[in-house]
C-alpha cells in the first residue's frame, strides 16, 4: 500500500520492497502487485546497492543476485545472494539520524537506538520465519565493534538501547564479553533485549553482569505452559526452563515480558483456561497472548493448514485469529484471548505502576 501511494504521488518512480515476506513470496507479490517493480529476498544491504548502480548505469538487473522482477510476462528469479560473511562491515549512518523523535516512554526525554549485535538464529521453532530467513543460521559481530557503535551512540546522546537481534546471547563467550566491556565503559545506558529461556537459566551465574552492564529489560519467548506443545513446534526448551528463566530475572530485578501461544489446532477453551493459569503462576510483568499464525513459508504451515481459515494478509497481526481449532471457533478464540489480557492485567493493577527499569 506504500508503494501504491508512492505510486500515485509519482507515477514514474522506482519501486523496491524487501524483508522476510518478500522474500518467500517474491512470485506471488510480483504476480498480483503491479505497484511493486523488485523484491529483494534475503539481506538487501548488497542487493540494493548493486541495483542502484545498475539502474542508473542501464545494466540489466537480472545480473543482480538477490533480486526477482517481471520480465517477459512472468517473475524472473536471479539467483540468491550469499549471506555476508563479516557483519562488522556494515556501519550504520547514525550521522544522518535525528534521534529527538526517538524515545522510550518509560523516560520522558529520554534517547532511544534499536542495535543489532547479530543476525539469525540457529534454533528450529516451527512456527517461526526468522531461522528460514536467515538460513537457519547466526552470526555475531566481534563485541568490540558492538562496544565501538555503543560508544559512538553515547557520544550522540543516546541513553536508551533496544537490542532488535533474534538471538543476540547465542554465544555465551561473545556475549559475557560485552556485557564485561559495558561494565568497564561505564556508559550509564539502560538496555533492552529478547532472548531465549534457556539462556537466561544457562548465564544464572553471570545475571549480576547483565545488570551492572545496564539491561533493565528482558523479554524471553515461553510461547506454551506444556511440554507436548513446546515439543510440538520444536521450541527445545522445557517448562521449567521457562518458569525458572522468570524466576531468575525477576529475583535480579528485571522488567520481564514474555508470550504465549494461543489457538493451535487440538486447542480447546480448557487449555486456554490452562494456559491462562500458568501464565499467573509463571507471573510475568508483562504478557502477551498471541494467536498462531503460521505463514505459508513457516515449517509449521503444511501440518496446520487445514485449519487455516483466514487467508487476508493483514489478519497476520499475532491478534487476529487465523486459525480456526477443532473444537472452537474464531470468534471463540479472539474472546478467549481478550478474557486472558484481562485477567491476567487485572492482577497487575496494583503493581504495575510501580514497576521500574532501575
Amino acid at each position: 500500500e506504500v508503494l501504491r501511494n508512492a505510486r500515485r504521488a509519482h507515477p514514474g518512480v522506482t519501486t523496491v520492497i524487501g524483508g522476510v515476506h518478500p522474500t518467500f513470496m517474491d512470485r506471488e507479490i510480483l504476480e498480483h502487485s503491479p505497484e511493486v517493480d523488485y523484491v529483494v529476498r534475503g539481506e538487501g544491504e548488497l542487493t540494493l546497492e548493486e541495483l542502484l548502480a545498475c539502474l542508473a548505469g542501464g545494466g540489466d538487473p537480472a545480473n543482480v543476485r538477490g533480486l526477482s522482477f517481471r520480465r517477459d510476462g512472468g517473475v524472473l528469479r536471479a539467483p540468491p545472494r550469499p549471506l555476508i560473511r563479516d557483519l562488522a562491515t556494515l556501519v550504520p549512518a547514525w550521522d544522518l539520524v535525528d534521534f529527538a523523535p526517538y524515545t522510550y516512554y518509560v523516560y520522558p526525554g529520554s534517547r532511544l537506538a534499536i542495535v543489532n549485535t547479530s543476525r539469525g538464529c540457529n534454533n528450529i521453532c516451527t512456527f517461526c520465519s526468522q531461522q528460514k530467513f536467515w538460513n537457519r543460521s547466526w552470526r555475531g559481530r566481534p563485541a568490540a565493534h558492538v562496544v565501538a557503535e555503543l560508544e559512538l551512540l553515547h557520544g550522540r546522546g543516546v541513553d536508551t538501547v533496544l537490542f532488535g537481534d533474534e538471538y543476540p546471547t547465542s554465544d555465551r563467550g561473545r556475549w559475557e564479553a560485552i556485557l564485561d566491556a559495558l561494565i568497564e565503559r561505564g556508559f550509564g545506558m539502560r538496555f533492552l533485549m529478547e532472548t531465549r529461556v534457556d539462556d537466561i537459566v544457562r548465564d544464572e551465574d553471570i545475571m549480576d553482569k547483565y545488570r551492572r552492564a545496564g539491561f533493565v529489560h528482558v523479554y524471553v519467548g515461553v510461547e506454551a505452559t506444556d511440554q507436548a506443545t513446546l515439543d510440538l513446534v520444536k521450541k527445545d526448551t522445557r517448562v521449567e526452563q521457562s518458569k525458572r528463566a522468570l524466576e531468575l530475572l525477576q529475583e535480579h530485578g528485571f522488567i520481564s515480558e514474555t508470550s504465549f501461544i494461543l489457538g493451535f489446532p487440538h486447542e480447546t477453551p480448557e487449555t486456554i483456561r490452562k494456559t491462562l493459569e500458568l501464565s499467573l503462576w509463571y507471573d510475568p510483568d508483562f504478557a502477551h497472548y498471541l494467536a498462531l499464525t503460521p505463514w505459508p513459508y513457516a515449517d509449521l504451515y503444511e501440518q496446520v493448514k487445514p485449519y487455516v481459515a483466514v487467508r487476508d494478509y493483514s489478519k497476520y497481526n499475532l491478534i487476529d485469529p487465523v486459525i480456526k481449532p477443532a473444537a472452537m471457533s474464531l470468534e471463540e478464540v479472539d474472546r478467549a484471548m481478550i478474557d486472558c489480557y484481562r485477567k491476567f492485567y487485572t492482577g497487575k493493577v496494583r503493581t504495575i505502576g510501580s514497576m521500574s527499569p532501575e
